[in-house]
């Protein structure tokens, strides 16, 4: 009876081990840049790579292009957006005042690509504003103990099949033991 008991924990955490595995790879990846337009300067406040899933709108027109190329020069990906211009406020008489922005920012979300090597902001001229380097997160050309090392979740799922395998060989050879004793 207790072997059953050690077997079925043995398989129900190596479901547990697989479902966080297959999670974590079907999470959707994106790029989170957030961009800053100061006086028709273009700069880059912050960029991340997110994990989880993310409202992305609709694709929408403007005068900027965020293109995404990989390391052989090609686009994978290309999206238009634009800066706030204008801000509407409330003045004391609860009356609408327009106003011109001198800087505003935006927050961009593209999706990844593991091939990808740039991002490049263009303006309605076709002229590049800014550059972004992204290889750091791509895994082309990475060797599979760099990929290891840098997905700890990969780590923890071989472990944990090693474990599991570990307790079903003990348990197996502990059933044959008591088996021949019984004889």
């Amino acid at each position: 009876m207790r072997n059953i008991m050690v077997k079925h924990l043995v398989f129900q955490i190596f479901i547990v081990f697989l479902l966080i595995q297959l999670a974590h790879a079907a999470a959707p990846k994106y790029y989170s840049l957030y961009l800053s337009n100061e006086k028709g300067a273009i700069s880059l406040v912050e960029e991340k790579l997110l994990v989880y899933d993310v409202y992305i709108p609709e694709k929408r027109s403007g005068e900027f292009a965020a293109t995404i190329s990989d390391f052989s020069g090609n686009s994978l990906y290309s999206e238009e957006f634009s800066f706030p211009t204008r801000v509407r406020i409330f003045d004391a008489n609860e009356e609408v005042i327009e106003q011109e922005l001198e800087s505003s920012s935006v927050v961009l979300f593209l999706p990844y690509y593991k091939n990808g090597k740039s991002i490049s902001v263009y303006d309605e001229n076709g002229k590049e504003k800014l550059s972004i380097d992204v290889s750091k997160y791509s895994t082309e050309g990475r060797g599979l103990f760099d990929l290891l090392l840098e997905n700890w979740l990969l780590i923890l799922f071989a472990a944990g099949i090693l474990f599991v395998a570990g307790v079903i060989a003990l348990a197996l050879l502990k059933g044959r033991k008591e088996g021949n004793d019984g004889e």
